[in-house]
């Protein structure tokens, strides 16, 4: 398993690009979270072969050796012997539960159920990973967006200064239109190094989620877009249908039913069947070794009935006990499924600001644009200051900012609604 990790990362360096799927694949195989959820799965599915192992019979060898100094009376030989005698007996004895009052099916199914709640787990942890991936990557891109928007400005106001410069030099502008448009390119250079620098803390937290080294050349390409995804009833309906940790927890209202019958078993009464054989050998016995252990065999069987009378109301109160566990798993499924219908409801209302703002944000930035535009244009004629141009500009790189952020906060909003209904992992 570990060469295949350390193959596969290698594989993945190599190609240098980290999209979705092989983010998950390698959240999946590497993340604490993962081997959290493993683990889980692989103790309950050694609980559950336990219980299965309660249906067939207990066997065991017993020996025991005993010696005497001083006077003593055998059974064997119906006598009083003074001299030291040694004996050695032996036997094998077998018993297996034949009915236990439902509490060992019961026992087997709170089991299964168990295994099949850790199974729904680790697909959630499975989903949850996924989604981690999904919102760094569209974290990445959106502080990549910013780093083009800002570095575009910054060559915009690198070229503007040329001309102001050129300007100046020729008698045109004063001095002051200079330091003041090398006040706005060191702003700029500022705020594309604070962007660079944020864009590199999100790889880093990503690929630190993923447990693998950063390497040169890593490419993190943003997951593929999402449409709209359907109205809230039938989001919902397919939460309830696909959500693995909503089906854990019918699950565990399982568990706590099979535990329940468990405790009521305790009112009904239980039939084992046992069997053994034992022998002996005496010291002071003269007859051979062979006819000894041959004399003394002997073999039983039985069967045993157990009826429960009086215990001072302990099994009422297991069997109470019981019952509130059953309650308390019903509420907190119930709890879950409110839950995510009302996360549902309000990604999807979110869905739809998030794509009106997107609107009004993508017609804002084209009139920013165009204002910016028209204002450089007539800076040159003479006719605006440069105050004018820097707020112009100043003023588009923000609704180009607003844009990309828009853009990114939909698809964030479409990715968490996809996660919450289950969607993510077809």
């Amino acid at each position: 398993m570990t060469a295949f990790i350390l193959i596969f990362c290698f594989t993945a360096a190599s190609a240098a690009t980290l999209d979705l799927e092989t983010g998950t694949e390698l959240a999946s195989q590497q993340s604490l979270d993962a081997s959290s959820a493993a683990f889980d799965l692989r103790r309950q599915e050694i609980s559950q072969r336990s219980s299965d192992l309660n249906w067939t019979p207990s066997v065991s060898l017993n020996a025991s050796g005993q010696g005497s100094l001083g006077r003593t009376f055998s059974e064997q030989l119906g006598t009083n012997i003074t001299e030291p005698v040694a004996s050695v007996s032996t036997s094998v004895t077998a018993s297996m539960p034949l009915y236990q009052g439902g509490s060992l099916a019961a026992e087997r199914d709170a089991a299964q159920a168990q295994v099949q709640a850790a199974q729904q787990g680790q697909e959630q942890t499975l989903l949850d990973l996924r989604w981690l991936v999904a919102d760094w990557l569209l974290q990445i891109e959106q502080t990549r967006a910013q780093v083009r928007v800002h570095q575009a400005a910054l060559e915009a106001d690198q070229a503007l200064l040329e001309q102001v410069q050129v300007q100046v030099e020729g008698g045109k502008r004063t001095a002051a239109d200079l330091f003041s448009q090398q006040a706005v390119v060191s702003s700029r250079q500022a705020n594309l190094a604070s962007a660079e620098q944020a864009l590199q803390e999100a790889q880093l937290s990503l690929l630190s989620l993923l447990r693998v080294e950063e390497q040169e050349g890593w490419s993190f390409q943003a997951p593929p877009e999402l449409v709209e995804q359907g109205d809230p009833e039938a989001l919902i309906a397919q939460a309830l249908a696909q959500r693995p940790d909503l089906k854990a927890a019918e699950e565990q209202v399982q568990v706590a039913m099979a535990s329940e019958r468990m405790a009521k078993g305790g009112y009904r009464p239980s039939v084992s069947l046992g069997a053994g054989s034992s022998t002996s050998w005496l010291s002071s016995n003269p007859d051979p070794l062979a006819d000894q252990l041959d004399g003394q065999n002997r073999s039983w069987a039985s069967v045993d009935v157990r009826v429960p009378l009086l215990d001072g109301g302990v099994r009422r109160a297991q069997v109470d006990t019981a019952g509130l566990a059953v309650q308390e798993a019903q509420l907190a499924k119930q709890r879950q499924v409110d839950q995510v219908a009302l996360s549902v409801r309000v990604l999807v209302a979110q869905e739809q600001a998030a794509l009106s703002y997107l609107q009004a944000s993508t017609v804002a930035a084209q009139s920013a644009e165009q204002a910016a535009e028209v204002l450089a244009l007539r800076y040159q004629s003479g006719a605006e200051t440069l105050v004018s141009v820097t707020q112009a500009r100043a003023a588009l790189v923000d609704a180009e900012l607003q844009q990309a952020w828009a853009e990114l906060a939909l698809q964030r909003v479409r990715y968490q609604l996809a996660w919450t209904t289950g969607a993510l992992l077809s």
